[in-house]
């Protein structure tokens, strides 16, 4: 029977790997003054997802499938190296952030980081870090941590609900990469199965998952 090819695992692109960046300079100015511990704000979350560390990466860095079965980054375009910036877009609660950061770390299967600012530095400033652990042949850690600092932090953390809506896109985000890596392996089997070439077929494809738009 013909495979149908309609929505195959999607094929990575525009990814370079690249050694850490070099560490940003002190803040200055208004970013220094905003800088202290009552003006930061740090959310951290990880979960234990039953795939390989560059099974879960192959998924993390599909940005074009998004779309079909992320929950927390809607949208993300843009190649994955240090120095370029990113089209992303974010769901929050009910809310939809757009923004563009810049890339500052890309270690291919271990750990993927973006900086932005709100307006000019010292408002509102965003470090965001995915880290990749692998604990086992088909166990990875999957780390997703944000750090926020400037003068409108307090408000929106307290005002705007930003920590929980985070932590909640965190857990999304890490449930459903363990659903896609989870679905995407009786798949090869059997198109290993059935091809008897003892390996899985590149035409092999992930279930897509109903999610909120």
């Amino acid at each position: 029977m013909k495979r149908d090819n309609t929505n195959r695992s999607p094929k990575l692109s525009g990814i370079q790997a690249t050694a850490p960046a070099q560490p940003p300079a002190p803040p200055t100015g208004l970013a220094r003054l905003f800088s202290g511990k009552f003006f930061t704000r740090h959310v951290r979350e990880e979960a234990a997802v039953p795939a390989s560390a560059s099974e879960v990466w192959r998924w993390f860095t599909a940005f074009d499938s998004f779309p079909n079965w992320n929950p927390f980054i809607r949208h993300a375009t843009g190649a994955l190296q240090v120095g370029s910036q990113l089209d992303i877009r974010l769901r929050l609660g009910s809310r939809v952030i757009a923004f563009q950061p810049t890339v500052t770390t890309v270690q291919p299967a271990r750990e993927v980081r973006w900086t932005t600012t709100v307006l000019i530095p010292g408002l509102f400033d965003v470090d965001r870090r995915f880290h990749f652990d692998p604990t086992g042949t088909q166990q990875t850690t999957f780390t997703q941590e944000e750090t926020n600092s400037g003068l409108l932090v307090p408000i929106a953390y307290a005002l705007a609900h930003l920590e929980r809506d985070l932590r909640v896109g965190f857990r999304d985000f890490s449930q459903a990469l363990a659903l896609q890596t989870a679905a995407s392996k009786p798949l090869a089997s059997d198109a290993a199965a059935t091809n008897g070439s003892g390996r899985a077929s590149a035409d092999v494809v992930a279930p897509n998952h109903v999610v909120q738009h």
